[in-house]
């Protein structure tokens, strides 16, 4: 019954992440939606290691690097430089 009540509390916050990630497409376009949904893990590597002082592997931090460079370089032009 545990295994149950488990995959329930699982299930509703993956559906209310849903309805909360497409919430967030009526406010920026998708390509910064990419940028702001990519650049959570390296907030979350740098606070890990902050806060609890644990490094991740090279192989990991050059992952998170790959993706979040991937993420940015589409809304590169979408963001306003001044003038």
């Amino acid at each position: 019954m545990a295994r149950k009540t488990q995959v329930g509390w699982l299930s509703f916050f993956f559906v209310l992440k849903l309805l909360l990630d497409m919430s967030a497409l009526a406010v920026v376009n998708i390509p910064m939606y990419g940028v702001l949904k990519s650049s959570t893990t390296p907030c979350v590597l740098v606070l890990d290691y902050c806060l609890r002082g644990k490094t991740a592997s090279k192989r990991v931090v050059g992952a998170v690097a790959v993706i979040t460079v991937g993420a940015c370089w589409p809304a590169c032009p979408q963001v306003p430089l001044g003038g």
